[in-house]
């Protein structure tokens, strides 16, 4: 007998009969209740204790900042970088910076030495953006070939570590390099300590004075820029420190650029340089590459009737 039932056939009985059927009504329902309660508890016991596990987990994560799971993640993000010992102080210092920053695109110029063949009079380009970004290298340069590698946002105090990656897996008859990135002034990004700019210069060029003995080694000033003319002054102290590094380093040589990229009234020459006012442009580069290679040439020419 359905509950429907029992409601249609109380009204034709009598009130005594009427009030049972009542009461049989009521202890059908909650049984009907009662029944589906435990039913529900039988089938989802285990979301439930999935949900109460996976609630008190996330308290635990968040109260306690040392609890295994925090750990692990730390562990992952931030891997515990192990310098060579005997590596210079001054290099070690900027190491892990470098190793974060760089290491994939260090790993991509690799992978280029891999992929690309070059004579042994090629020479080389390292450095930063202005390296990486010269597309027409190869042209400007002829009848010199170049050997680019290049990454953007090179300091001194980066490449000095991946110096001997960098350099040692070519063979060439000059290295050409140009960094301009140690001066910034760039909030939330310190500039490289001017102190240790010669040291650090100093051990890209014994690098290749180890690797090449005798190969020249060219080192161009750092080049005025209208983006970064508030820090001209911090700059040119920079360009002495490179200039007395190549006056005092055997087959060392400084390029000088600045003067020529500024106005009679020393301010940089807007027209040589793309819409952000740092790099330059093809007439940039023309001018650059007409600079570096009368030294080239003049040095490379001295060097071979000295041999």
């Amino acid at each position: 007998m359905t509950i429907r039932s029992v409601f249609s056939s109380h009204r034709a009985r009598s009130p005594e009969t009427s009030f049972s059927l009542f009461s049989i009504y009521v202890v059908l329902l909650c049984t009907f209740v009662s029944t589906a309660d435990v039913f529900a508890q039988q089938t989802k016991p285990d979301a439930v204790a999935e949900s109460s596990q996976e609630n008190e987990q996330e308290t635990n994560s968040e109260e306690n900042p040392n609890s295994d799971s925090v750990e692990k993640k730390d562990e992952t993000d931030s891997p515990v970088i192990e310098l060579d010992p005997n590596l210079p102080d001054v290099i070690a210092k900027y190491a892990p910076r470098a190793i974060k920053k760089w290491e994939s695109d260090i790993v991509k110029l690799e992978d280029k030495n891999q992929q690309e063949q070059y004579p042994e009079d090629a020479i080389l380009f390292i450095g930063s953006s202005s390296i990486r970004r010269w597309d027409s290298i190869a042209e400007d340069i002829a009848p010199y070939i170049p050997i680019q590698r290049g990454y953007g946002g090179a300091r001194y105090s980066d490449l000095a570590y991946f110096a001997d990656r960098l350099i040692t897996p070519h063979q060439y008859q000059a290295v050409v390099m140009f960094v301009a990135n140690d001066v910034q002034n760039q909030k939330g990004d310190a500039d490289t300590d001017l102190d240790d700019i010669d040291g650090l210069v100093r051990h890209i060029v014994s690098v290749s004075a180890k690797h090449a003995p005798g190969k020249p080694f060219f080192i161009i000033e750092v080049t005025p820029t209208q983006s970064r003319q508030s820090i001209w002054d911090k700059t040119k102290r920079l360009n002495a420190i490179l200039r007395e590094v190549c006056f005092s380093t055997p087959d060392t040589f400084f390029i000088e650029t600045a003067e020529t990229f500024l106005t009679d009234d020393k301010q940089p020459i807007e027209r040589l340089f793309v819409e952000d006012r740092l790099h330059l442009n093809a007439d940039g580069y023309d001018l650059w590459a007409s600079l570096i290679k009368s030294e080239l040439k003049y040095f490379l020419e001295r060097h071979k009737a000295n041999e």
